[in-house]
């Protein structure tokens, strides 16, 4: 059905109902499914009336609209994509227990997305859960085809509502005009989860299986069109995991291995290692235990970190899928017709210990860098690597391989993956030790997993307190004309962002307090949000720069006289993307925002020059 004829045809009308409800809501850009709002407070409590219309009433309909998930509205959404996805939703309601469980979900608010997809709208009783007990978004099933899972939104999440409409204009509409949510209890909750989570038939394949399976060549014209598109993405710093996810991919379609040797030596053409890439698809050919074997979702995985674009990723993957397809014939088995094979020790180790520790603990895999952090006191750090080794250790001790670990984080960094520009995404938000500080609207609000921070600041937030021998400090250093700019300097350090250009030198001959000064400002940011790059360093190491990202202050206490020109200048100080490297990682664009201070004696003689040209840069 279409907006007008729920009932409802406004945004307006259809947020006041929401609100009646008792669901919390949000803004979304028009056509998108992107906040227009900074929604952290919308997660733990509703936006009054007032504020619903001061969103809604008299835009002419500029905003979207999406329900805020988990306790706050006292929902959950089963966000299903694709057709593998509403069949296992299906079989797995069909294995509930309970009829009067499955007439409550059959009979519950539901959303058709404009794709066609249906997602579940299921209230629970908060009352079920103790205080602190979240409710965690997760992907609960993922299928081997592109845009096959089923996706839990809770806590920390939302659902695109009616009457929102896609880039295309069409609308997210109510399935036969159900608004309100059936209420389960925590139980019967978990026991739905359980059953999306639970392998159907012909999820996993293993060798005994694959062995019933024709293994078939593909024809040379549809080898080279292969090729041709994995080609250019066959990069350093990925061939070897391109290939053993490719073989493990074209073993589980049932590919011959010459044919999928023509594929690789295709691939490699100028290779060095072409006798490594040879081992490794014949040792992938040799596993008689395909749950071990890294296939569809691997290559996915490689190719989304090369291209740095999932949508072109799945672009592609769906070409590659379309060339199989094609080559085999009628006859062919598919997947889901193959008999289930028993699951294997180490199959039931994975998966377990990746469940409990992702309920155990919150995640962040970063996209460009694989780097693995986890939620403490308010912030994401690094270390998650090894957390996560720890943690399968305790619960499996002697019976925990080290080949198990990697296969336990790869469903955790999947599960976990977000671009670098989603991390501390609110250039507003200033993260303290004891909140989320929001310099544009004064607002201080606790602090929030869902907000994916890695920068936070030694400092307590008190407005009450006032600066003690910081004045006393500045007035004894410099002259009365230029403390306002010290101090402006210093503030301007917590803007996560370089509208000024500006570098700061600190020059006079010892004593005189600079180093106290650039003492302060780490002292202010914390030495892990602070780097000691060399300007040397920024223009001749091609890694140099990676260490001045995501920190707010970099300061060189020693300036030489190197050669600097204005162009690098621009490129350190402004708003456009730089290109940094990490050793042994790929290069990627991001922008910096740390703020540069050099210190020296004196100023050197080709600085000074170059100063005349850029004055208003430089301070």
């Amino acid at each position: 059905m279409t907006a007008s004829q729920g009932g409802f045809s406004s945004t307006l009308e259809y947020a006041l109902k929401y609100r009646r409800l008792g669901f919390s809501y949000i803004p979304i850009l028009k056509g998108t499914k992107k906040p227009s709002v900074n929604w952290i407070r919308y997660q733990t409590s509703q936006p009054d009336e007032a504020q619903l219309r001061k969103w809604f009433e008299g835009t002419g309909d500029r905003f979207d609209l999406a329900i805020v998930t988990g306790r706050v509205s006292g929902i959950v959404e089963f966000d299903i994509d694709g057709e593998a996805a509403r069949t296992h939703f299906q079989s797995a309601l069909e294995k509930l227990q309970d009829s009067t469980t499955q007439n409550k979900i059959k009979n519950t608010m539901k959303i058709k997305t404009p794709g066609g997809n249906v997602n579940y709208v299921i209230g629970f009783r908060t009352s079920d859960f103790e205080v602190n007990e979240a409710v965690k978004s997760l992907v609960l099933w993922r299928g081997n085809e592109p845009h096959s899972e089923i996706r839990l939104k809770a806590d920390g999440g939302y659902g695109v509502a009616p009457p929102s409409e896609n880039p295309t204009g069409s609308r997210y509409e109510l399935v036969d005009g159900i608004l309100s949510p059936e209420i389960l209890s925590k139980l019967e909750l978990m026991e739905l989860i359980a059953a999306i989570r639970q392998k159907k038939k012909g999820e996993r394949l293993s060798k005994a299986t694959a062995s019933n399976q024709t293994h078939r060549k593909i024809d040379e014209s549809r080898v080279n069109q292969i090729i041709s598109l994995l080609k250019p993405h066959y990069q350093s710093g990925l061939r070897n995991d391109l290939v053993m996810c490719l073989a493990g991919w074209l073993m589980k379609e049932g590919v011959a291995i010459d044919s999928a040797r023509k594929i690789i030596e295709g691939i490699y053409e100028h290779d060095e290692e072409k006798n490594a890439r040879i081992r490794t698809l014949e040792d992938t050919y040799k596993k008689e235990d395909l749950n071990d074997v890294k296939g569809y979702s691997g290559l996915s995985e490689v190719l989304i970190s090369e291209l740095r674009d999932e949508r072109q990723a799945r672009t592609l993957l769906e070409e590659l899928q379309g060339l199989l397809r094609d080559n085999r014939g009628n006859n062919s088995r598919q997947p889901d017709m193959m008999p289930q094979p028993t699951m294997t020790k180490a199959t039931a180790i994975i998966e377990e210990a990746s469940e409990a520790i992702m309920n155990k603990h919150r995640l962040l895999t970063v996209e460009e860098t694989k780097e693995i952090w986890y939620y403490r006191n308010g912030v994401y750090g690094p270390g998650g690597e090894v957390l996560i080794e720890k943690e399968a250790e305790k619960l499996y001790e002697y019976d925990l391989a080290n080949r198990h670990l990697s296969e336990i984080k790869g469903p955790i960094m999947r599960t976990t993956y977000h671009k670098r520009e989603e991390i501390d995404s609110d250039l507003d938000i200033i993260n303290l030790k004891n909140g989320l500080y929001n310099i544009a609207t004064g607002e201080f609000s606790s602090h929030s997993p869902d907000y994916l921070s890695i920068n936070q600041l030694p400092i307590v937030f008190d407005p009450k307190i006032k600066p003690g021998l910081l004045g006393e400090f500045l007035s004894e250093v410099l002259y009365p004309t230029e403390i306002r700019t010290a101090v402006e300097l210093m503030a301007y350090t917590f803007l996560r962002d370089n509208p000024f250009e500006i570098i700061t030198i600190l020059f006079g001959y010892g004593a005189n307090g600079k180093s106290v000064f650039t003492g302060l400002i780490t002292a202010l940011h914390g030495i892990r949000n602070v780097s000691n790059v060399p300007l040397s360093s920024m223009l001749e190491d091609m890694f140099a720069l990676s260490d001045l990202e995501g920190k707010s202050v970099n300061i060189d206490t020693e300036l030489t006289s190197t050669t600097i020109r204005d162009t690098v200048l621009k490129k350190l100080t402004g708003r456009q993307p730089t290109r940094i490297q990490r050793k042994n990682q790929r290069a990627y664009d991001t922008i910096l925002h740390a703020k540069l201070f050099f210190s020296a004696n004196k100023i050197p003689l080709h600085m000074t020059n170059l100063m005349h040209s850029f004055v208003e840069k430089s301070f």
